[in-house]
């Protein structure tokens, strides 16, 4: 099994190497993992024990079923690339207004948008870091990447 997401503008890779052991690996080396990635790390660990122990029943009880965790799989990976839309269209406004990307918006801003994919900006100013100014002068056009991605 693996799961790629994104931390902090980098990628990062989780693999299954066993009933609990993962493996992981970022694009560009090792960077600064925060808690988010330890509690996907164990979720994973808990859904690749859930796994193994279904396997085993299917067996047993001869029933072939989808895995469960292909819809998780499927989420994270939605998540991944939207992070990746967003963080795009940050550089650029950034690269535009001749500043820092962070001053746009913060990677744990751009993570909360691709995971929450909120409709408008009402939904948009719940996002952590998205205040009264950045949502006027950003909005729309974060909306427009988060609506294109929904589509």
């Amino acid at each position: 099994m693996r799961i790629e997401f994104w931390i902090e503008g980098r990628r990062v890779a989780i693999e299954a190497e066993g009933a609990v052991s993962f493996h992981l690996s970022g694009e560009e080396g090792e960077g600064r993992l925060g808690m988010d990635l330890a509690g996907r790390i164990a979720a994973l660990r808990d859904e690749f024990s859930k796994d193994a122990s279904d396997e085993a029943d299917d067996v047993e009880g001869g029933a072939a079923s989808e895995p469960e965790g292909i819809h998780e799989e499927t989420e994270a990976a939605a998540e991944a690339e939207l992070f990746s839309r967003l963080s795009a269209l940050r550089r650029e406004l950034a690269s535009a207004a001749g500043v820092p990307p962070y001053v746009v918006f913060q990677d744990k801003s751009l993570y909360e948008m691709a995971k929450k994919r909120p409709k408008d900006t009402l939904g948009l100013s719940s996002v952590s870091g998205v205040g009264k100014a950045r949502l006027e002068k950003y909005g729309e056009a974060f909306l427009s990447v988060i609506r294109g991605a929904v589509s």
